[in-house]
């Protein structure tokens, strides 16, 4: 019905009102109601939800330095456990770590290793084996023999990786990251004499002048060099953790403690094993605990200083 018929009937009978209907009418409104139902707009897709993207990872550079008649390769098949426990406790935080396993230079013989006896009198033990070392250490000079060789393997690691943030080894690699962290420490050290000066230098360069934020040292010891006790002079202030074999006889206990009280408020685990790195879960938690600790700080806004304006 339209609005101008219902308009008229109740002006006429102003009693009750029954209005009147057009059929015709009528069947239009419904036909277009029902044709209005059948046809609603279709709704906009829906949009996907934003997912916030994540800050990248900050990445830091790890230098894992073997131990003597030891090889990169091998020395990384001992140490995935710890690799996957500080990875797993950093990735959550937004780090992430590059392990770097560099070979060292001088190629071993039998007769290199600790403890070697011939097989008979046709054994000089002179055939080469896959193991390695930093150096050797001529027992009748006291001297680190070959060192300078070690010193340009690691140097050319370090820039082939634009610089490195921490120094992890193992026994002889041990000895070499307490060195490495001494030697990029700044103000810098003098080294005693002009042939030491060329390659501590070459490794201050490749490492563009920065020192590393830490040192991880397990079986570590002091050397026996007298010419190497520049390093320990004044004690090292690069912040060091120390895990010590409570077993080894391999490093004693008195050379392990006396590189550690070289070192400033150094944080120290002592295993109940012998001369290796420890992968139960307590010992990869202290060790990742450490790396935590120093990291997570580091990526914390620094403060600016403040001066008085009087």
């Amino acid at each position: 019905m339209s609005d101008q018929t219902s308009s008229a009937t109740a002006a006429a009978s102003p009693a009750v009102h029954t209005p009147t209907t057009n059929s015709a009418t009528d069947a239009a409104i419904t036909t277009a109601n029902n044709d209005n139902k059948g046809n609603k707009a279709p709704r906009p897709p829906r949009q996907p939800k934003k997912v916030a993207e994540k800050p990248p990872m900050k990445e830091y550079k790890v230098l894992m330095i073997h131990g003597y008649t030891q090889s990169g390769s091998l020395f990384r098949s001992k140490v995935r456990a710890v690799e996957k426990a500080l990875l797993k406790t950093l990735n959550p935080l937004g780090i992430t770590l590059a392990f770097l396993y560099p070979t060292a230079p001088i190629r071993l013989c039998p007769r290199d290793i600790p403890g070697w006896q011939p097989k008979d009198t046709s054994d000089t033990g002179d055939d080469e084996i896959d193991a390695f070392g930093w150096f050797r250490f001529e027992e009748n000079s006291l001297t680190y023999k070959g060192i300078e060789n070690g010193a340009a393997t690691l140097s050319a690691e370090i820039r082939a990786a634009g610089g490195v943030d921490i120094v992890l080894g193992f026994s002889q690699g041990a000895f070499v990251a307490a060195a490495l962290a001494a030697i990029l420490e700044t103000p810098y050290r003098t080294p005693q004499d002009l042939e030491q000066k060329t390659w501590v230098n070459e490794l201050r360069e490749a490492n563009q002048g920065n020192p590393v934020k830490f040192a991880v040292v397990y079986s570590g010891f002091i050397s026996k060099a007298s010419n190497l006790m520049w390093l320990y002079e004044p004690k090292l202030k690069t912040p060091s953790v120390h895990i010590v074999g409570g077993l080894d006889t391999i490093v004693s206990e008195e050379r392990s403690t006396a590189l550690i009280e070289r070192c400033e408020d150094p944080q120290v685990y002592v295993h109940p094993g012998s001369h290796y790195v420890p992968v139960g879960r307590e010992w990869l938690n202290a060790v990742a605990g450490y790396f935590k600790k120093y990291l997570y700080d580091d990526l914390q806004p620094k403060k600016e200083a403040t001066t008085d304006s009087d």
